[in-house]
């Protein structure tokens, strides 16, 4: 679930959001139209990092064996960095959405989500160290 995170945040990142731009060159109808289609599906695209996220949270009550609870702090910790930065994003969006395009809007966007990419990466990163800790180290018997 981490890497569909990761892959989710990188495509908004480098093909989704610079369409903005070649949208507004249409007009503001398609520009409009692209990004009211867009965020129409954003809820289905989000529910996974939440999942994800909530999962993570829950290794905090529930430990996992071979996994060290400092890797689940620092995944909850870029978890809830990722909700920190998102009304950033989502703010520029809707100013597109109600101004129209502009090229302050796409910029602020794309750093933006360029910050919330580089999150899930670290984090889709942590998770296979997770998993490797989980699944490969074994525990000496008799401990």
């Amino acid at each position: 679930m981490a890497w569909y995170n990761v892959s989710s945040g990188w495509i908004a990142q480098l093909t989704i959001y610079p369409m903005y731009a070649d949208m507004s060159a249409y007009g503001p109808q398609a520009f409009h139209g692209f990004g009211r289609g867009y965020l129409s599906r954003l809820p289905i695209i989000i529910l996974p990092a939440g999942v994800m996220c909530l999962a993570w949270a829950l290794l905090l009550w529930l430990p996992c064996r071979n996994v060290p609870k400092r890797i689940v702090w620092t995944i909850v910790a870029f978890c809830i960095a990722f909700v920190a930065v998102t009304p950033i994003p989502a703010n520029a969006q809707h100013q597109m959405s109600v101004e129209g395009f502009s090229n302050a809007l796409q910029a602020r966007l794309l750093w933006s989500n360029g910050i919330r990419a580089i999150i899930f990466t670290v984090i889709g990163l942590l998770a296979l160290n997770a998993a490797h800790r989980r699944w490969v180290i074994s525990e000496p018997p008799g401990t």
